[in-house]
């Protein structure tokens, strides 16, 4: 999986995607600037209970997992991962999101 990094503006919402080929669900991470650790915010392809008015997935029944991060803020800036597979070397994808400024629309 192929890092990615994403800037956006406060206010937008973006949409970051990750492939597998595995017959399970991935899971989402991500670690605020703020954060000294990763939360899980997606468990096997399901937003978990608590973060829906922040988060939606969508397509995973075609392998591709498009995460959307709805109406961002500057503390939404850092580190997400896409985790794909299970036990004690699962591969990821990285996606550094900054968000800046106000939007120019």
């Amino acid at each position: 999986m192929t890092p990615q990094n994403i800037t956006v503006f406060v206010g937008d919402d973006v949409e970051m995607s990750c492939t597998t080929s595995l017959p399970q669900a991935v899971d989402w991470w991500r670690k605020l600037l703020s954060a000294d650790r990763f939360e899980i915010f997606c468990f096997r392809g399901r937003i978990k209970t608590g973060y829906e008015a922040k988060f939606s997935i969508s397509n995973p029944e075609t392998g591709v997992y498009v995460i959307t991060v709805k109406n961002v803020h500057r503390n939404d800036s850092g580190e997400y991962r896409c985790i794909e597979g299970t036990g004690d070397d699962p591969d990821y994808g990285t996606v550094v999101l900054t968000v800046t400024g106000k939007s120019l629309f």
